[in-house]
């Protein structure tokens, strides 16, 4: 169950570029030992508002602490491990060298990022270069080193994007046992199924705000819809959208055809 201690305190944030706003006024709280997901559809915040909370950027106002830390602090970036949606890896080591090093870089032994990449199938591929190895293999890769940090906060954008079965059982069980032991993860989710039925709690952006926040039960009851796609889709404004695009698909595909 997640502690009511705070891990992770988003306070009042907002970021802006240029003229503008792709964050405003967001405020929730991670507590120890959650599974905390941030939807909403593209363009909603959820990568900015990331990148805040590693400290790969500031916010233009509010704050963002984890473990009472303020994000981008070298105290706070030894609390948090990080797994990007993209995967800048460095292609001319192999994926044993590769562990080496990221556990190597925060001063821990790396047997446990070796072990989870042995459950994650890549036995008989770390003595490969990375460069040699398939987007789904990188994936793996990534998750191996980035599940076995002791860090309080585990931060992962997008990780189940192009994933296979297999792999995607893998890491919602990882993800499960992660939680148990009290470490708090935040995820950024494209799909809205998954964040329901993984999630503990769902952050729910919309053009750079907060339109909903709490357990999907909670969420999906306050709403009165029938599941969080339907409350994701009602909150960004675009069930009309949809409904009206919906209803010209058979002339659309009636002349494709």
């Amino acid at each position: 169950m997640p502690s009511s201690e705070a891990v992770l305190r988003v306070d009042g944030v907002s970021r802006r570029f240029d003229q503008i706003w792709a964050l405003e006024q967001v405020t929730f709280a991670a507590p120890a030992g959650a599974l905390v997901g941030l939807v909403g559809p593209n363009g909603s915040g959820k990568s900015t508002l990331v990148n805040c909370v590693v400290g790969l950027d500031s916010p233009t106002a509010g704050s963002v602490r984890v473990a009472g830390q303020r994000a981008g602090s070298d105290a706070a970036r030894r609390l948090v491990a990080f797994a990007p949606d993209e995967l800048p890896l460095p292609e001319m080591l192999t994926g044993h060298e590769y562990l080496a090093l990221t556990c190597a870089l925060e001063h821990r032994d790396p047997s446990t990022a070796v072990a989870l990449a042995s459950i994650f199938g890549l036995d008989g591929h770390l003595d490969k270069l990375v460069g040699a190895y398939s987007h789904g293999m990188k994936r793996r890769l990534q998750f191996s080193t980035t599940l076995s940090s002791p860090a309080p906060l585990i931060v992962m954008d997008e990780p189940f994007s192009g994933l296979d079965l297999e792999a995607a059982v893998l890491l919602r069980a990882s993800l499960a046992h992660i939680v148990r032991g009290g470490q708090t993860v935040l995820l950024t989710i494209h799909d809205v199924a998954t964040a329901e039925r993984e999630c503990d709690r769902v952050v729910v952006l919309s053009q750079g705000s907060v339109v909903a926040e709490g357990s999907p039960v909670q969420i999906v009851s306050h709403a009165g819809l029938p599941s969080l796609e339907d409350v994701v889709l009602e909150a960004s404004g675009i069930t009309a959208q949809i409904t009206e695009r919906v209803g010209r698909l058979a002339d659309a595909l009636a002349v494709a055809c």
